[in-house]
């Protein structure tokens, strides 16, 4: 799982400049980040500026214990996964100054906004039928070989196409959305997994994209 993460990271990694965000840990474990209000939905406390990350986030686990902190690479705001891991947890990003002061309640209530940021453009639940001029909603979503009513969706100004991202096998995909403009059904080899694009609302669903990938494997 953590080597998909690192992969998936890699693809969307873009070059940005410094950003500020909250970092800290509800956990009193965490010695260097403790912080007892980590956990306040509208967190207010401390922050960091660091000139090589480029988004922010926010870890709900499920002990309801939260972390915040920066991204290695950029994601767009509102986009959020369910981690199922040893320790298993809701991750959700925003890519503007101190955003990730939320506590990713809009991860699993579809019909609500993104982070409570004056700059949010995501949303959860589609909106009309976009372009790659206007942005798109993909799904989005990690281990999910199939799609249904109740899979995540991001929509999002700055998405170009929607990906499909195989690993393996059907039991290793993962959606997303991805600033950059692809070919309409290109599908691209990448380390240990293919990469599959789109580029209308929610194409990166299920049977097409992983049929055509296995084709190219």
């Amino acid at each position: 799982m953590n080597n998909l993460i690192l992969l998936i990271l890699a693809k969307l990694l873009h070059s940005g400049g410094a950003i500020t965000c909250y970092t800290c840990s509800s956990d009193p474990n965490s010695e260097d980040l403790y912080d007892p209000d980590c956990g306040t939905n509208g967190y207010d406390g401390h922050s960091e500026e660091d000139y090589f990350k480029y988004s922010c986030h926010t870890k709900v686990y499920e002990d309801r214990s939260v972390e915040r902190y920066w991204d290695d690479t950029i994601f767009g705001t509102g986009q959020c996964f369910w981690v199922d891991d040893d320790v298993s947890y809701w991750i959700c990003h925003c890519d503007t100054t101190r955003c990730n002061n939320n506590n990713c309640a809009y991860c699993h209530q579809p019909t609500t906004q993104g982070p409570t940021s004056a700059t949010t453009t995501a949303e959860i639940t589609p909106t009309t039928p976009g372009s790659p001029s206007q942005g798109l909603t993909c799904y989005s979503c990690m281990d999910c070989s199939s799609v249904d009513e109740n899979t995540n969706t991001i929509t999002d100004g700055e998405f170009q196409s929607c990906v499909t991202a195989i690993f393996g096998t059907e039991e290793s995909v993962m959606r997303m959305g991805d600033p950059d403009l692809h070919l309409d059904g290109e599908c691209i080899h990448e380390d240990d997994g293919i990469f599959c694009y789109c580029i209308t609302d929610l194409c990166n669903d299920s049977d097409t994209f992983l049929e055509s990938a296995h084709k190219k494997s």
